[in-house]
């Protein structure tokens, strides 16, 4: 019954499983896995077949039902780097069984090169200053965006007010911070460069 009450089937259980939905038996795999109160939970794709809405509150559940309540250790096997985003402290990065990395996101950002980066897009015919403070290189992307990789403690918002204060005629900016995305991006180009 507790096992149900985690994952919110309790209303559910006195239904037949062959009605259950794919996020319903998701669910269900989920509570059957919590029913000796392990200390160690192991979850293969935990949202997959969750709706949009489960799939979003899966990260804060996990964080508090299945994790927080008894300081369980969490293993996730997921392609879903958002959930990574949200609840991982350690990751190992695998591809075709090859461990590609392993560490928190600070050391595997430091391991694959991974720095917070500015991304900026100027206006044709326009360019960047020759020197930019706190940048350690410039990357040209195409069609007037620029990866500006940034040194370590460089502020953005200075950054953008140095650039602006020199009339740089920008259209767009994103700030790209050390994400798992990135770093698997790097991992997985380092890997490659290997072959």
């Amino acid at each position: 019954q507790r096992s149900l009450e985690v994952v919110e089937l309790t209303e559910e259980a006195d239904e037949r499983f062959t009605g259950y939905s794919a996020g319903m038996r998701q669910k269900l795999a989920i509570a059957r896995g919590l029913l000796h109160d392990p200390d160690l939970l192991i979850l293969d794709e935990p949202t997959r077949s969750l709706d949009p809405y489960d799939q979003v509150r899966f990260a804060s559940f996990a964080m508090e039902r299945l994790a927080g309540e008894k300081e369980r250790t969490l293993v996730l096997a997921t392609h879903d780097l958002a959930l990574v985003e949200r609840v991982a402290s350690r990751v190992i990065l695998l591809r075709k069984g090859k461990i590609l990395g392993d560490g928190t996101r600070e050391e595997l950002a430091r391991k694959t090169g991974v720095q917070d980066a500015l991304r900026v897009k100027i206006e044709p015919g326009a360019s960047l200053p020759a020197s930019l403070p706190g940048v350690e290189k410039v990357q040209p992307l195409g069609r007037g965006e620029f990866r500006l990789t940034l040194e370590e403690g460089t502020e953005v918002p200075e950054l953008v007010s140095f650039l602006a204060a020199r009339g740089l005629p920008m259209v767009s900016l994103h700030s790209e911070g050390r994400t798992w995305a990135r770093i698997v991006e790097a991992a997985a180009a380092a890997e490659e460069e290997e072959k």
